[in-house]
């Protein structure tokens, strides 16, 4: 919880900064903080934004509070990454920017890996282990995201709504669409619309 990440940063900031020159106490808090950093990394698959040790300008009256609001911030943010579920590694989050930019053409699981230099099974376990959900399944979701805002256009014929977002045949969309939605593509612009 929240209240245990706070006790944690409590507890090592009254056993390593009491006695401490400014400059190890500094040097200790840094250890820690890069420590939270690796392991945002390693769930989250990118780094914390804004470094604080390098962002601040730290002054001798001052170093103490503002190590502990930095450690506080990092172990804060760092546990909201994790408990949020964001255990992405680097290659997922690799090929959930390339399907979120090329979503309307053809996509495969091998032009995906390919295109982010993995092996196809590779990619495939880890999606599918990273993400709670399969390649493929994350590639109708986002089509049919960029679908509904499309249906709110009422210029737009529904087979234009699946070249659009990379359907080949409009029967494939309008199913995938009624299966992952509810209803058919004309049955949600008319909702939307009415």
């Amino acid at each position: 919880s929240a209240e245990d990440v706070k006790r944690s940063v409590d507890g090592f900031l009254a056993e390593c900064l009491p006695g401490l020159p400014l400059s190890a106490a500094l040097n200790y808090g840094e250890m820690l903080y890069f420590e939270i950093c690796r392991l945002v990394m390693e769930r989250s698959g990118s780094f914390p934004a804004g470094n604080v040790f390098f962002d601040r300008s730290w002054t001798r009256e001052n170093a103490c509070a503002q190590l502990s609001e930095a450690l506080h911030s990092a172990a804060l943010d760092a546990h909201c990454l994790i408990a949020e579920g964001r255990k992405r590694s680097s290659v997922v989050m690799a090929a959930v920017e390339y399907i979120d930019r090329h979503y309307a053409e053809s996509l495969t699981l091998g032009r995906i890996a390919e295109a982010i230099f993995v092996s196809p099974p590779y990619l495939s376990s880890l999606f599918r282990e990273k993400m709670g959900v399969t390649l493929t399944a994350y590639i109708h979701k986002v089509r049919i995201d960029h679908a509904k805002e499309l249906l709110l256009q009422d210029q737009l014929s529904i087979q234009r709504i699946a070249e659009l977002i990379g359907y080949r045949h409009e029967k494939h969309f309008m199913q995938t669409f009624k299966k992952a939605v509810g209803m058919t593509p004309s049955q949600f612009r008319f909702k939307k619309n009415s």
